[in-house]
């Protein structure tokens, strides 16, 4: 809360420039309005907004975009399935676009299937401690 005025004081800024949220979230690619609004060297960056949070508000707001968590970076890792090969959040991010044109769904969909295959309380399939033995993608992971 203690951050509020000051974000939206960013976004009415982002209005001045860009006429509206909508061509400002549309000028430019995914990757580089998430570098806008978590990037701490930019004039658009949100108070106590990384990059996860970022995601997940271009989600909420029609972009078709992973949100890079603990959970997606540990299925994706290359200690499980070995698909990003770096912890960078834009790393997981570009390779997740890739992966996502390649087998053409959605990031957002695919962002939701791995996170309910892992989270706790959900699937909790692949999560901190795996549960090997239930999971039905075992022979391409790496544990």
């Amino acid at each position: 809360m203690n951050s509020l005025k000051a974000n939206i004081e960013t976004f009415e800024k982002i209005e001045q420039d860009f006429g509206s949220l909508e061509k400002f979230i549309t000028h430019t690619t995914p990757i580089n309005i998430i570098k806008n609004l978590a990037d701490s060297n930019s004039i658009y960056k949100l108070k106590y907004s990384g990059v996860a949070l970022v995601c997940e508000y271009l989600r909420n707001v029609g972009i078709d975009v992973i949100k890079p968590d603990v959970h997606i970076k540990r299925i994706l890792g290359v200690e499980r399935l070995n698909i990003v090969k770096s912890k960078s959040d834009y790393s997981v991010i570009a390779e997740c676009k890739k992966l996502s044109d390649k087998i053409g769904i959605s990031q957002v969909k695919m962002d939701y299937l791995l996170w309910n295959y892992c989270s706790k309380g959900y699937g909790e399939v692949c999560a901190a401690t795996p549960k090997c033995y239930e999971c039905v993608i075992k022979e391409f992971c790496n544990v």
